[in-house]
């Protein structure tokens, strides 16, 4: 039985769960923003707050932004249980209208990654002041 058991911890460390140092869980306390209404050509940022809320250590691998209009900036890890953190994510309006819905996959070693965090909101004719 020696071979089970070292099969079974290789392929847990393979997801991000090892027995020796416990497992990660990311939870975001607003993983969607509605930014409202902006005029086109303007820019809107949000804070996405999240915390290690499980046993082991949490490493953000990457936070990719599903187009060029979005970007996304992740604060230094790991994280350790209990501890905190946040990505920055900008949305530039420019060049757009309407409905808009802009998500970031969030790539770590939780074993549920990966994660989405989204901004959304509405980009509306008028003037600029």
């Amino acid at each position: 039985m020696p071979c089970t058991s070292a099969a079974l911890f290789i392929s847990k460390r393979l997801v991000g769960i090892s027995p020796l140092i416990g497992t990660p869980k990311i939870k975001f306390d607003e993983p969607m923003h509605n930014f409202g209404n902006i005029l086109p050509g303007t820019s809107v940022q949000f804070k996405f707050t999240f915390k290690n809320v499980g046993t082991g250590d949490l490493i953000i691998y990457h936070a990719k932004p599903t187009c060029g209009c979005t970007a996304a900036l992740v604060s230094s890890g790991p994280f350790r249980p209990g501890e905190g953190g946040a990505i920055d994510v900008a949305y530039d309006s420019r060049g757009k209208f309407g409905s808009v819905y802009k998500d970031v996959r969030i790539e770590t070693n939780d074993p549920a990654s990966p994660t989405m965090i989204a901004l959304e909101g509405l980009v509306v004719e008028g003037s600029h002041p």
